[in-house]
């Protein structure tokens, strides 16, 4: 939120309705155990680059 000057809800509907949301739900690819940190890390590329590989 701070990051980015987000209201909360909007903040959410990001995460909610990104690629890496699906990677996080999906538990083969682990990031459900990572960091808080990491995870932010791999939303902001996202969020700049665009849809995850």
């Amino acid at each position: 939120m701070r990051d980015r000057g987000m209201a909360m809800r909007e903040a959410l509907d990001l995460v909610y309705n990104s690629q890496f949301y699906e990677k996080l739900e999906d538990l083969d690819t682990g990031l459900y155990y990572q960091s808080p940190l990491y995870n932010y890390e791999f939303l902001k590329h996202e969020i700049i680059y665009g849809k995850i590989a």
